[in-house]
């Protein structure tokens, strides 16, 4: 939902983090360890209706992106494959747009809050940092 939000309310946001990303839903569908799932949720297989695939996925938008991205993810995601994270991370970079990608390795989906605590510690401060350096507070 957070890719959502960015490419679908850009001006909405000052900066985002994005954690066990989905941002295309072809390569979801062909990536997921419940692909079964993907039929039922999607109205069918990516090859029977890629229309729907590519008109709800957030990198279909990826150029309405404005704001700072922070991108964490597990290396051994099997519900959300890394592959997700990287496509938006490439598409972000190639527009010159500011994004840093973390991948955690060997850690699964819901690292950040059953992977090893030296991850689940680095993942609070990176999201910490981020929004300190990222958000704009007003003046008091």
């Amino acid at each position: 939902m957070t890719n959502w939000m960015l490419t679908h309310y850009p001006d909405a946001q000052q900066a985002a983090v994005t954690m066990s990303t989905v941002s295309n839903l072809t390569t979801l569908a062909y990536g997921i360890d419940h692909w079964e799932s993907i039929a039922t949720d999607m109205g069918g297989p990516p090859w029977a209706s890629p229309g729907y695939y590519r008109e709800h996925s957030p990198i279909t938008y990826v150029d309405r992106v404005e704001a700072p991205v922070l991108i964490l993810h597990g290396s051994e995601d099997r519900t959300c494959s890394p592959i997700e994270a990287e496509q938006l991370f490439v598409a972000l970079r190639w527009q010159k747009k500011p994004a840093v990608w973390v991948e955690y390795p060997g850690e699964a989906h819901g690292y950040q809050l059953f992977g090893r605590l030296a991850t689940r510690i680095d993942v609070a401060r990176r999201i910490l940092d981020w929004f300190e350096t990222h958000l704009k507070f007003p003046s008091r």
